[in-house]
């Protein structure tokens, strides 16, 4: 059970695509959410569907019941709900306040900025989670292909947001990775000058954590611009052959577009996207970025340890899904080298079928090829307790990593040493 004081939330402008997409995740959450709107729509009615009280227009008393005012920056100053409650002490937030506070009830959050491309490029990062068995949430400003709705409540560690430069908003989200599409000319209503809109989205790629990235498109001049004032990872794509992520021989075919994925100028297969034009390839790119940086993730998460605790790390990986063991055992096998010790487990499959020769082994042989010398493969998770039992000693440092069930387990063996403490 959730602890909260807060339960009421009302929205200013619910109806707007942005807001709509807050309130659902928060009626998913268990939140009570009403709301106001000067049209009626079909994001009004599901909203109503879900559970959300709907008001026609704006007026004060819409307000009376709530305990927090969300709104937008569009919401002018003089709004009727918005002076009643500042006349009641309501707490007022904005919009763009409120999806930084939500991101963070996720281990990994993705925020997607850029003056153009931000929705298509959420949409495909999110598809492209979804497929992978990651069960993201996701709000973004459209619908995304595979569901309903401009929000889903995943039951995975991965959270995918718009970050929208208008009024300088994405400022307020500080998500683990960033994503910067492009940089042109655009809301300079909000910002002095282009100096302060590159300023702007220097200080958004900068709001990662140590730990995080930049995925940065390195078509964009204005992109190419900022970089050199980016103090985190930084992670290129396009389709300039500099690219991190880059992709060749494009075929467009009416709706149809394929093309040749690279990493690091190695040849990553034939992608097939069924929408059309070269804006769409980078689209997909930034998305295969943030596929690509997984192992990636690792070996931060690995350095963040070695560099808070003097200790020995041992590492207990289980990896996850048949296809992305075959794909990227090696990678994983060297994201562990930081690793003191290393227990790789067998596959979490998801719903995927087996894969012949595809197991955990794969990891454990690439890491002891590569030179771990403290590498051991234990297929069940049942033989685990008593193998690091014969491991751990005092003040070893021992995380837990994989997207399956491999972070229960982390809980399980924190109880059992509790247990022998007690039992001493």
């Amino acid at each position: 059970m959730m602890f909260r004081k807060v339960n009421k939330v009302h929205f200013v402008g619910i109806g707007g695509i942005g807001m709509s997409g807050i309130a659902e995740l928060l009626m998913n959450l268990g939140f009570t959410v009403s709301g106001s709107d000067l049209n009626d729509s079909e994001i009004i009615r599901n909203l109503k569907t879900h559970g959300a009280t709907i008001f026609e227009g704006h007026e004060a008393k819409n307000v009376k019941d709530c305990e927090v005012l969300v709104y937008s920056s569009a919401v002018p100053k003089d709004n009727s709900e918005l002076i009643a409650a500042h006349e009641n002490n309501i707490p007022i937030i904005k919009r763009a306040e409120m999806l930084g506070e939500l991101i963070a009830l996720k281990q990994t959050s993705i925020g997607v900025g850029g003056t153009h491309g931000k929705t298509s490029t959420s949409s495909m990062v999110g598809a492209l989670l979804s497929h992978a068995d990651l069960d993201p949430t996701m709000v973004v400003g459209g619908l995304v292909q595979n569901i309903n709705t401009n929000s889903q409540l995943g039951s995975g560690d991965l959270i995918v947001v718009e970050a929208d430069e208008y009024d300088k908003s994405f400022l307020q989200l500080k998500p683990t990775i960033a994503v910067i599409t492009n940089i042109e000319r655009e809301h300079m209503d909000c910002y002095d000058d282009m100096d302060d809109l590159f300023n702007s989205f220097a200080q958004f790629a900068n709001s990662v954590p140590f730990y995080g990235a930049l995925v940065a498109c390195l078509d964009s001049p204005g992109v190419q611009y900022i970089i050199p004032q980016v103090k985190r990872p930084v992670i290129t794509y396009g389709l300039s052959s500099q690219a991190e992520i880059s992709a060749k021989n494009i075929r467009p075919n009416e709706m149809v577009t394929t093309f040749t994925l690279y990493q690091n100028n190695k040849n990553c297969g034939d992608v097939t996207l069924h929408v059309p034009g070269k804006h769409n390839v980078l689209n997909s790119l930034a998305a295969a970025a943030i596929g690509f940086d997984h192992p990636t993730e690792v070996s931060a998460t690995l350095q963040a340890a070695r560099d808070g605790w003097d200790r020995r790390i041992i590492a207990v990986f289980q990896p996850h899904l048949f296809t992305r063991t075959e794909s990227f055992y090696k990678e994983f096998a060297a994201a562990f080298m930081d690793s003191d010790i290393l227990i790789v487990t067998d596959i979490y499959p998801a719903r995927e079928k087996p894969i012949k020769g595809v197991t955990g082994k794969l990891v454990f042989d690439a890491a002891r090829s590569a030179g771990h010398k403290q590498a051991h493969y234990i297929p069940e998770l049942d033989d685990l307790q008593d193998a690091l039992d014969n491991i751990v000693q005092e003040n070893d440092l021992v995380i837990t990593i994989g997207a399956g069930t491999i972070w229960r387990y982390g809980q399980s063996y924190f109880d059992h040493l509790n247990s022998k403490e007690v039992a001493a």
